[in-house]
């Protein structure tokens, strides 16, 4: 078998591959990028939390493997659900071979699942995301003697109000360009 795939890689007749170079290439599938990045999530408890808070749940599919694959389709090229679906046929990642479209659906449903009703003054009710979120903080905590940093993503930041049109006035609005 190997000496079928390293052969028909070059076996072509006529400029038209043969039907050897054709099977070679429909079964390679890319492998690097799930690997690294699955060694990353793995290295951070990110498995390890989604396991813990989807014990007590009915899922009749892996959540956290159609988690994975949607993170990593967001790191490859974005998009949506739908194009993760087609998208990740063409990467060896493990344990999602059954995953279908609406499996992709209920995962993002879960993770943006309110957890508690919106708090005074909050942008938004908590939801799995956050505990997700602070239970990844918690497991990593011990590498911070104070928290100096923060990260935010700043891609649709707004200022509003007292300050707000010198703090932004760097840079240029999406609204403007079409970026929104």
């Amino acid at each position: 078998m190997e000496w079928d795939q390293a052969s028909a890689s070059c076996c072509t007749v006529g400029g038209k591959a043969t039907p050897a170079a054709r099977r070679a290439r429909l079964a390679a599938g890319r492998v690097g990028g799930p690997l690294l990045f699955g060694r990353i999530w793995e290295r951070l408890g990110i498995d390890a939390v989604l396991d813990e808070l989807l014990k007590d749940r009915g899922f009749e599919f892996a959540v956290e493997r159609a988690a994975f694959a949607a993170v990593l389709h967001r790191l490859f090229v974005s998009g949506s659900d739908r194009d993760c679906a087609a998208w990740m046929k063409d990467y060896e990642i493990a344990g999602v071979e059954a995953l279908e479209l609406h499996r992709f659906y209920r995962a993002m449903g879960w993770l943006g699942e309110e957890i508690e009703e919106k708090a005074e003054g909050a942008p938004a009710p908590r939801c799995v995301k956050d505990l997700i979120e602070e239970k990844l903080f918690e497991r990593r905590r011990d590498l911070f003697t104070d928290l100096s940093a923060v990260f935010m993503d700043t891609t649709s930041l707004s200022f509003y109000g007292e300050g707000g049109e010198t703090l932004g006035e760097r840079g240029y609005s999406k609204i403007l360009w079409g970026g929104g």
